[in-house]
């Protein structure tokens, strides 16, 4: 998933101000510091189960396996609907305005 952030955080269509490889290198060190884990079978089965159960992308739903995995009770995601509850974890828009 920091791949997909790197990915995201240096393209123009979706920032106003694209990081730069300096900057995308900080932020990559601050998230080095959460917990890490590898996409492994379970991963990826539990990503389909909710994906069919939910009507989710593969791509979230292995986000929110892994962050059930982790044991996580919020999930802040913009893609996903803010409130919702995904089996145990809860989605969080941080972007959200009130």
């Amino acid at each position: 998933m920091i791949g997909e952030f790197v990915s995201n955080v240096q393209k123009p269509k979706r920032m106003a101000r694209p990081l730069s490889p300096a900057e995308t290198a900080f932020w990559v060190n601050t998230l080095f510091r959460f917990p890490i884990i590898e996409v492994d079978r379970q991963i990826v089965e539990t990503a389909l189960v909710v994906q069919g159960r939910y009507q989710l992308s593969y791509w979230d739903s292995q986000i929110i396996a892994a962050a059930e995995r982790l044991g996580a009770d919020v999930l802040c995601s913009k893609d996903l609907d803010h409130g919702q509850i995904y089996g145990v974890v809860r989605c969080e828009n941080p972007f959200r305005s009130n």
